[in-house]
């Protein structure tokens, strides 16, 4: 079998047949996320992070890979997020690549770094020989599914939740205006105490795209919960036509929290995304609140990363994979005689 690969870094203008052929392949892969969309992917070159691109065709399997410029690095992907997808005509598909598929998507990759030194997050365990470790892990929940069995799946707990916010009053609605989104910023920012780059939520809004008005932006979308008119809650999400929907940012109000508000803006969520096509949610992680939500419908996929590049990374990657492996051992370890010295204490 003969492999053709096309390549476009987006430090140079992109070929008109590549960026053509680059949206045609997108539309056949179930599996692509809102990263791999061409807008997306112009956008952070104009933004200073560039991403080579690379078409991957070789008997039956066709393919699309980004490897993203990251401190020296390339990188495919994150640790609840692939960039990689091949095409799959079973419309019955389900979230994940059999061993062999995604060991030849890494190959690919690997061809495409030249010197670089290769991080790829994939679906799959690496092979023996190859230096890699489990990365992280994530929740797939199929949502082609109707209302009442989108419900139906859920734990019972956020069955309960649901059904008391419902007669809370919440207002659940897609999020559009400047303001709404300044909202959900604050109760990011309180929830998680987090400190963002973009200072402090401002009247004067920053500049469309930036900041909190990045669910201005095409691949990304915002659904909010009100109660008498105040942005009580959100859930935000990456999108591309037909693909998958990656879960990208959720936050609440401690108030809200208790009325159960989260369960109904999530089932919400669910049935607004299957109403425009879409199947399947990567819920973006895998916590004890995204099982829930999922329940039955979900799906959970452990995220490798398979280190790769130039020959003169292999001894620092089988190094890395090895300590990467470890650590989980010598923590566990570490709490079982912990424990041993908590009951002698007693």
């Amino acid at each position: 079998m003969t492999l053709d690969l096309r390549l476009w870094a987006t430090r140079a203008a992109p070929d008109a047949g590549f960026a053509s052929a680059w949206e045609a392949r997108l539309a056949r892969l179930p599996m692509a996320n809102y990263s791999m969309r061409l807008d997306y992917l112009r956008w952070e070159a104009e933004q200073g992070r560039h991403a080579r691109l690379v078409l991957a065709d070789e008997g039956e399997r066709r393919a699309a890979l980004v490897l993203r410029e990251d401190g020296g690095e390339l990188h495919c992907g994150w640790p609840w997020r692939w960039q990689s997808a091949l095409e799959q005509p079973d419309p019955r598909f389900l979230p994940g690549l059999s061993p062999a598929d995604a060991a030849w998507l890494f190959l690919q990759a690997h061809a495409c770094a030249g010197d670089l030194r290769l991080r790829a997050f994939l679906p799959a365990a690496t092979h023996a020989g190859l230096a890699g470790f489990r990365a992280g892990a994530t929740i797939c929940q199929a949502i082609d599914r109707e209302d009442a069995e989108l419900l139906a799946a859920m734990g019972a707990s956020k069955r309960r939740h649901y059904r008391r916010a419902l007669g809370e009053g919440f207002e659940v609605r897609a999020a559009g205006a400047v303001e709404e989104f300044a909202a959900f910023r604050q109760l990011e920012r309180c929830a998680m105490r987090l400190r963002e780059d973009d200072g402090p939520v401002k009247d004067d809004p920053p500049a469309p795209g930036h900041g909190y008005r990045e669910w201005e932006l095409p691949w990304m979308q915002l659904i909010v919960a009100l109660k008498d008119g105040e942005v009580v809650a959100g859930v935000g999400d990456g999108v591309i036509p037909g693909g998958m929907v990656e879960g990208r940012a959720a936050a609440v109000s401690v108030e809200m929290r208790r009325l159960g508000v989260m369960a109904l803006l999530s089932h919400a969520e669910a049935r607004w995304l299957r109403d425009r096509g879409h199947r399947w949610f990567n819920h973006g992680g895998d916590t004890m609140f995204k099982r829930e939500v999922a329940g039955t419908l979900g799906r959970r996929l452990e995220m490798f990363c398979w280190l790769g590049g130039g020959a003169r990374w292999s001894g620092l990657n089988r190094a890395e994979a090895l300590l990467r492996r470890a650590r989980p051992r010598v923590a566990g370890w570490v709490r079982a005689v912990g424990r041993r010295f908590d009951r002698r204490a007693r």
